[in-house]
């Protein structure tokens, strides 16, 4: 398992995604075999491919660029199922402090 802080821009544009798509995702998962490690996720009722159809839309010219960083994340991928739904998460991988700080100042956490 990597140990590895997901590049602020790829942070960015991860959360978008799921914003987007309405997908829910969290920074504080704990999945089997982690033994309390805590890590990048994203929970959905949907399939997995409802997660890379809207990477795939996403991806542009601009994003490119983070090919090779969301490759390496999306080998260390695993899965859960969460009753109904699934939790694709990606152990060692998290995303920044300075994005999350950001988000917490803009009120993104708020209800």
């Amino acid at each position: 398992m990597s140990n590895e802080i997901i590049s602020e821009d790829l942070a960015r544009f991860l959360i978008g995604v799921c914003d987007d798509y309405g997908l829910n995702w969290d920074n504080d998962y704990s999945g089997r075999g982690m033994f309390g490690n805590r890590c990048f996720s994203i929970r959905t009722d949907e399939s997995v491919g409802r997660l890379f159809a809207g990477i795939i839309f996403a991806f542009n010219e601009e994003t490119l660029c983070y090919t090779d960083e969301i490759g390496r994340m999306f080998e260390d991928m695993r899965q859960d199922s969460m009753g109904l739904g699934r939790v694709y998460y990606f152990p060692g991988w998290t995303i920044p402090e300075s994005v999350m700080e950001e988000l917490e100042d803009e009120g993104y956490f708020e209800d």
